[in-house]
């Protein structure tokens, strides 16, 4: 179960930290290893919280949670329907800012947090 958890788990990690791998302006192994790790640490912390969390609260909000799913999934996908529909000022792409470790960490935890 684990091992199947990890693959499941993997893929969007590694394409994220692989892209922002790519988008680092020096290459060196010592920031592939640093991007790797943070995502992977980010990865299993979420996974490790997430546990806790289901565990604490699995009770209290069994008898309500398809309606909280609905309403968060909802928000999420309207916003992310407005944020499709809208354009830019001069109709181009916000030019992308430097990569910095706040960056990456803050990518790791979005990346994970799904």
């Amino acid at each position: 179960a684990i091992a199947a958890t990890a693959i499941a788990l993997a893929p969007d990690a590694f394409a994220a930290s692989l892209a922002r791998g790519i988008a680092e302006p020096a290459k060196s192994w010592r920031r592939a290893i640093r991007v790797g790790s943070i995502f992977g640490v980010a990865e299993g912390a979420m996974a490790a919280i997430g546990w806790g969390l289901a565990t604490l609260f699995a009770g209290p909000v069994r008898s309500f949670d398809h309606w909280l799913a609905l309403i968060i999934l909802s928000i999420l996908g309207i916003m992310m329907i407005r944020e499709g529909m809208s354009r830019a000022e001069d109709g181009q792409m916000a030019a992308a800012k430097p990569k910095t470790l706040y960056g990456t960490i803050l990518t790791a935890i979005g990346t994970s947090i799904d």
